[in-house]
């Protein structure tokens, strides 16, 4: 079978998208999850995963579902509300929401990590439920075009070994094979369209949301609770990282005032990657000019020093998320920029500073990203 090109791929996942009915938001985030999963999971030589794990995609939908179930507004007496994300009860969802509920995690600081160190056993048992429906329910129909009995499956993305809803004692032998075999082409397909996938996953979803909560909200409210940053998550990092970066912006080397931000060095927008190792403390003036573009070779040069393992910045990083605590995952991180700047077509303009753009040099690239003994590898 010949690689699949990538805007075929792209018009294949639209018509796909728009060819069924939504009874849950499950199908979007599996998808995401599914980009998510590929673009971490680039080998350290560059070599495109073949296969991915279902559990994987399933942990990263919890990770996905996590942030958006918090209580989105409060009744007079106190009720939590919360949006709904499924025509039925019990969805994963509300699961999760009834989960962060239950064990007074229903701030927007309480992340899955802090979770994790609070209730181990209790996440554990939570992620086994949502991988358990991820790999029963939307995995075996993400890739059908049409509703009910006139579906018509295609399997272009994923081939993958069970049957619509395996039962779940069978999931939970340690023999079942939870792989998702790519087709040729669509990792790196995935990939070089994840820009344009993704906002267009999020408008479909967003505004299927609003419109089964208009007693709430409306879609122009929407992307950033869904979606957005978690601001108060980065309020606790940044004096951390303007302490690691010895007072200085990480793009201009200028001493960092009151104003200091802090930015994500793989755009948040394309990436939703908010782990330690993707956060840089910066001036006012480089984080607004930098916005969502992705930074020059010289940049990523300083940057992955970061995951040089055993080092002191690497030892300090540790300490910083274990302290507050706040995500570190470094691997996925390397791995997503390895994605990002390994596809980029040789000429691509990069943000090198204020008012100045930098060209990207693809055999520079592999130079610093594939030729060197760190953890990024």
């Amino acid at each position: 079978m010949s690689p699949v090109d990538p805007v075929e791929l792209a018009e294949k996942i639209i018509n796909l998208l728009d060819s069924a009915k939504h009874s849950t938001t499950y199908k979007w985030a599996t998808l995401d999850a599914i980009v998510q999963v590929v673009t971490e999971n680039i080998q350290p030589d560059g070599q495109m995963p073949n296969s991915i794990s279902a559990k994987a995609v399933g942990e990263k939908v919890l990770q996905i579902y996590w942030r958006q179930s918090i209580p989105f507004a409060a009744t007079n007496d106190g009720l939590h509300l919360f949006l709904k994300q499924s025509t039925g009860p019990g969805d994963i969802p509300a699961r999760i929401a009834k989960f962060r509920l239950d064990n007074g995690l229903t701030a927007v600081n309480d992340s899955l990590t802090v979770a994790r160190v609070k209730h181990p056993q209790k996440v554990a048992d939570l992620l086994q439920v949502v991988q358990d429906t991820v790999i029963r329910m939307p995995l075996p129909k993400l890739q059908r075009f049409g509703d009910g009995a006139n579906a018509v499956e295609k399997r272009f993305l994923y081939e993958y070994p069970w049957e619509d809803e395996v039962s779940i004692s069978r999931i939970h032998r340690p023999d079942f094979d939870d792989a998702l075999t790519l087709q040729p082409g669509v990792a790196q397909g995935l990939i070089r369209i994840q820009s344009l996938i993704v906002p267009y996953i999020e408008t479909l979803w967003i505004q299927w949301v609003a419109d089964r909560n208009k007693d709430l909200t409306d879609a122009a409210m929407l992307h950033d609770f869904l979606f957005g940053i978690d601001r108060k998550s980065l309020a606790r990092v940044k004096p951390h990282l303007i302490t690691l970066q010895k007072g200085r912006c990480f793009y201009c080397n200028a001493a960092l005032s009151q104003n200091a931000e802090v930015d994500h060095f793989l755009p948040f927008s394309k990436h939703n990657d908010d782990t330690l190792d993707n956060l840089v403390a910066a001036c006012r003036s480089c984080n607004g000019s930098k916005s969502d573009k992705y930074p020059s070779l010289q940049h990523l040069i300083n940057w992955k020093t970061r995951f040089e393992t055993g080092s002191e910045i690497d030892s300090k990083l540790n300490a910083i998320a274990s302290s507050i605590p706040h995500l570190r995952d470094s691997i996925s991180t390397a791995s997503k920029a390895r994605a990002v700047y390994l596809n980029k077509p040789e000429g691509t303009l990069l943000w090198q500073s204020i008012n100045q753009d930098a060209i990207l040099n693809l055999e520079r690239v592999k130079e610093i990203l594939l030729n060197h003994r760190s953890s990024i590898q």
